[in-house]
Formats: structure tokens, sequence, C-alpha cells
């Protein structure tokens, strides 16, 4: 059919007929939609009071194929759960390419810390990894680890050594140095605070 048979074909009245099948879809079918969304079921929760991840990340302890990861959470004043924690591994810091992402348990015994073994790494890589809740939306900053070398895989280490340091006179610009060079290895060979 041509379009001016189409035209012939299609009277006034069914024109008018469709148009108002058409106008009438268009404004009951949101309404439908909306009426059908799960998610006004669900109670939000909305975090209060101060929570996260004040005091960061660590690593430590690495082989050539596990490395320990370390984090504290403060839980919402109202997140009434044991809080849950997901730990994302990835080999970029977009976080595109994971190696690994469990959830882990606050150990509320331990002044709600968690620290992970994570396995199964590749020697001799660079890794990224951050901490989240998904119930107050609270996500670590990202850190960065590094496996250890395999025999043969690495020549020289680039290390930085640290030692005692005394909270209260400050002066910690060496560490600052430190994240923003291009080092390995931190040795702490002291003590990082004396009341």
């Amino acid at each position: 059919m041509n379009k001016s048979q189409f035209l012939k074909a299609l009277s006034r009245r069914k024109f008018i007929k469709n148009s108002v099948v058409a106008a009438t879809g268009t404004t009951i079918l949101p309404a439908i939609i909306t009426a059908c969304n799960d998610d006004d079921d669900t109670p939000s929760f909305t975090p209060e009071g101060d929570y996260g991840f004040f005091e960061g990340v660590a690593s430590f302890d690495p082989t050539q194929t596990q490395v320990i990861l370390w984090t504290r959470y403060t839980p919402a004043s109202n997140e009434e759960s044991l809080p849950q924690l997901i730990l994302d591994v990835a080999t970029d810091e977009n976080f595109s390419q994971l190696v690994a992402s469990e959830t882990v348990e606050v150990d509320t015994n331990n002044d709600n810390t968690v620290n992970v073994d994570v396995s199964y790494l590749t020697s001799n890589t660079k890794y990224y990894y951050r901490f989240r809740n998904e119930t107050s939306d609270a996500v670590s900053i990202t850190g960065e680890t590094k496996t250890l070398p395999a025999s043969g895989e690495a020549a020289e280490v680039k290390m930085a050594v640290v030692s005692c340091a005394n909270f209260q006179a400050g002066l910690f610009n060496v560490y600052g140095a430190i994240a923003e060079s291009d080092v390995e290895v931190v040795i702490h060979l002291g003590d990082y605070i004396y009341e």
C-alpha cells in the first residue's frame, strides 16, 4: 500500500479514534509503570551522624600471591545491624578490572576494624583496593599495594625507611614525600605516637 492509498483508507473517524487511543495510552502508561515500581515498597535508609572510613586504608605483609588489607569503619548512628563492607581489588584505579570483590564483616571486638588476607594474586603486580558500605554509601580512599616479585622478576627494589614520629610535634612532610615518590616498599621501624 503506497502513501496515497493509505491516506484514502484512513478516514477522519479512524484518525480521531487512533489519536484518542494514542493520547490516552501516553497519559495512562507512565502512571501504570510508576505504580508497579518495587522501589516504593523498600524503605530508604538515610545515614545519620559521623560515619565512614576516617582512618583510611593500609596494606601489609605481602607475599608473591597474597597481601593483607586493612581499614576501620565508623558506622552511622542509626545503623542497627553489624556493618558489612565490600572489599574491591583491581588492577586499575577505576576498578574496571576487578580481581576480587568480597563481603567482609566489621569486627566490633577490635574497634570496628577489618583485615582481609587476599589470596590468588599475581607476583610483582600493583593492585588498587577500596572498602565500601552499600548501606551508608560510604567509600574509603583508594589504596595501592604490590605483591612481592618471584625469583628473577626484579633486579632492584625502591625502599623508604622511617622511624619514630612524635604526633604532637608534627613535621610529617616526609610521609607526603614518600607517598608522591615511586617507592615500592615502606618499612617503619618505630612508634607513630608518644603520649
